[in-house]
């Protein structure tokens, strides 16, 4: 969250189609209503190749490399800043590979 938000945020994965469930610390789904910061990732093996996924592991970031540019898995730099409002179902996070 990056405003008085309760609670402490989410997490969430991709699945194969690229759909998302996020998740609170608590494993409760969604979030609550409010301002939040989002950071997107693709971590891959050194050579490359896509990381084993283990539902109850994330990847190690000492063992992986990120794919992704900073200004999607960077804090300092994501400016994806949705509001979370009572009503919204989903939030989509279209990506482009420049800008």
């Amino acid at each position: 969250p990056i405003s008085q938000v309760a609670g402490n945020g989410g997490h969430g994965r991709t699945d194969s189609n690229g759909r998302y469930q996020i998740v609170t610390p608590q494993d409760k789904k969604g979030l609550p209503p409010g301002d939040y910061l989002v950071t997107i990732e693709k971590r891959v093996m050194p050579d490359g190749s896509d990381y084993p996924f283990d539902a109850d592991q994330w990847p190690n970031p000492s063992v992986t490399r990120q794919i992704l540019p900073a200004k999607y898995a960077s804090r300092q730099k994501s400016a994806l800043k949705p509001t979370v409002t009572e009503s919204a179902a989903k939030y989509d996070f279209p990506l482009k590979s420049s800008d």
